[in-house]
């Protein structure tokens, strides 16, 4: 799988290893929550404008969308970006994700959603208003970046709002050193078409299989490294995913 220099430097990169070092997810992280404490208003504006062009529905209209038939008969395409769920009556948000929008936000109405919001929903008491943002039609990049900035703009975090997490923000590799990106993409590159590759459905069997690699190549332990290459594969299987459909 791996040539005699490529296994020298691969151990070599791995070996510069601290278990005992802040890990610079660490600083990503802290990073992500300043930059979006930072930006809260210019993002509750360009949400809200968009709110403004947008449909919004009612809990039972959103329900009564939720199979592709009911879809297909009213010409509506579902698509993937975030779901702003505001409770009108006790003014309360809650900013949900999705690739498929409209299942992913009708289930908050039928009891398998967040919990509290069904509770308020189902006293039939609380008006609730719906609008579904396009991933596309904002100036992010990604669901967790809209998400997790959308949370803090319009502060739908408990006890002020209905989200119990501040959104995804480890969900990509953070490694300290461009050569540990590039490591991760040669061994990513020489596994994945592998027959155990595709094997890989969960993260306790991903991380297994990372150790067996390390063990059968006599690699350095490097516990941050692992972590990350676990994201890696299934970032990658995520994006392959999408490709084959």
């Amino acid at each position: 799988m791996f040539t005699k220099d490529e296994l020298k430097w691969i151990r070599k990169e791995l070996s510069d290893y601290d278990p005992f070092e802040i890990a610079p997810s660490y600083y990503h992280r802290e990073k992500t929550l300043n930059n979006r404490e930072k930006n809260k208003y210019a993002v509750r504006i360009e949400l809200e404008r968009l709110r403004e062009k947008i449909r919004e529905y009612s809990p039972d209209e959103l329900i009564n969308l939720k199979s592709k038939k009911a879809q297909n008969e009213k010409g509506i395409n579902t698509f993937a970006g975030i779901y702003i769920i505001y409770n009108k009556t006790g003014n309360r948000y809650y900013i949900g994700k999705g690739e498929d929008i409209i299942k992913r936000a009708s289930r908050h109405f039928t009891k398998s959603g967040n919990p509290e919001l069904y509770e308020d929903y189902d006293l039939h008491k609380n008006e609730f208003l719906i609008n579904l943002i396009p991933l596309d039609k904002t100036s992010f990049s990604t669901l967790n970046e809209l998400e997790g900035s959308a949370i803090v703009a319009y502060d739908s975090m408990y006890p002020n709002g209905y989200n119990r997490v501040i959104g995804n923000i480890l969900d990509r590799p953070i490694y300290d050193r461009d050569a540990l990106y590039e490591v991760s993409d040669l061994i990513l590159s020489r596994i994945e078409k592998s027959e155990e590759f595709k094997t890989l459905t969960n993260d306790k069997k991903r991380m297994q299989f990372i150790r067996a690699i390390f063990k059968k190549y006599n690699l350095p332990e490097n516990a941050g490294f692992q972590i990350n290459f676990l994201k890696a594969i299934k970032i990658h299987q995520k994006e392959k995913k999408k490709k084959s459909r």
